[in-house]
Order: C-alpha cells, then sequence, then structure tokens
C-alpha cells in the first residue's frame, strides 16, 4: 500500500495528473447478451424522445 501511495503522490506531484485505471470487466460476461441489452435500449431510448418532443409541440 505504500508503494501505491508513494508512485500515486509522485505522479501528482511530478506531472499534476492522476493515475487513471481501466473499470474492472467480469469473467463470465456474455457478448451476445450486451449486443442484445444495447439494441433494445437504443429502441427505448428513441421511442421515449420521440413521445417527449410530442408533448412539446402540443
Amino acid at each position: 500500500m505504500t508503494n501505491y501511495s508513494t508512485f500515486k503522490g509522485y505522479v501528482y506531484r511530478k506531472f499534476k495528473a492522476k493515475i487513471k485505471t481501466a473499470r474492472k470487466i467480469h469473467v463470465k460476461k456474455d457478448q451476445i447478451k450486451v449486443e442484445d441489452f444495447k439494441k433494445i435500449s437504443v429502441k427505448n431510448v428513441k421511442t421515449s424522445t420521440t413521445k417527449k418532443d410530442g408533448d412539446l409541440k402540443q
């Protein structure tokens, strides 16, 4: 723990930057289900925004 905090402090002092790390990815993630979810969520967003636009015009 001390080494990480020392390194983090050095990077901040020297470069005025934060250490960036990637998000964790689950090992058992099913790529097909992810693609299906993205397709469904895009459709839901499009329909909800068109309903809002129609309500504003009235």
